[in-house]
Parts: C-alpha cells; structure tokens; sequence
C-alpha cells in the first residue's frame, strides 16, 4: 500500500488499518430483511462499531443494545439505550475498537427505557461488528 509522501504518521496508521479491513473482508455486517421488532445481530465476544436504525412510527422509541446469546426476555435491562425519533433515522458509531460485548448482540426497540418491553415491528436495523475471534 502506497501512502501519500504528505501524509503523516497518524493518517499511515489510519490507511493501514482500512486497507487491513478491505482484506479481511471487515467489518461484518447484518441486518433487517423487513420491519422488525428487534434481531440477535452475534453471538459470542464482539466490538460494536455502529448501526443505524429507521424508526417508521411516528412515535419516538427507545432503541436498547443488549449484551446476551439469545433474544432477551420482557424486563431484561440493557447494556446502552438511545431514542429514535418518530418516522426518523438513528446513527451511533463507536471509537475504534468499538464497544464490547461478551455474550452477543442483540438490538431492539423497547417502549421503555430501563427495562425491555417490547415494542412493534417497526424498526429497520444494519449493524456492522467485529466479533473478537477475528482480530
């Protein structure tokens, strides 16, 4: 890989990891095939890099990330919520490497905040991750 004479060391380190990135085929991603309540993005050790959520209904919602294998049960508190605004899209990306999570990832939209209980099938989800086992 070739870096621009100009560039300095900071934005090398910054090419180098991009380019590592294209030939590993990273990051991975996933995401929804059709309006959803919430998906169990992996499973296992993972960095969280970001995601963005369509929120379609026209109420605000809360968007809650939770660090588990399988999908969490009514009441389950999450790892990190954030609002979705009514018929609005939501953008979070994270530093790198990203937030980690221990058990998996799971993202769902909640009519509460501090605990799970679930809302409707309204919420398109893509999330791009990097489990550990790859790094």
């Amino acid at each position: 890989m070739t870096v621009p004479a100009s560039a300095d060391q900071g934005s090398s380190a910054v090419f180098d990891l991009l380019y590592d990135f294209d030939q590993s085929d990273l990051p991975l991603n996933n995401g929804s095939q059709a309006l959803e309540i919430g998906r169990l993005i992996v499973t296992g050790r993972t960095y969280l890099l970001s995601f963005t959520v369509l929120n379609t209904n026209a109420s605000a919602q809360y968007i809650q990330i939770h660090d588990v294998s399988a999908p969490p049960s009514s009441g389950a508190i999450p790892a990190v919520v954030f609002t979705a605004a009514g018929t609005a899209n939501l953008v979070i990306s994270y530093v790198m490497p990203g937030r980690r999570f221990h058990r998996g990832i799971y993202i769902t939209n909640s009519s509460s905040a501090a605990t799970l209980t679930a809302g409707s099938a309204d919420c398109f989800f893509d999330v791009q991750f990097i489990s550990a086992g790859l790094i």
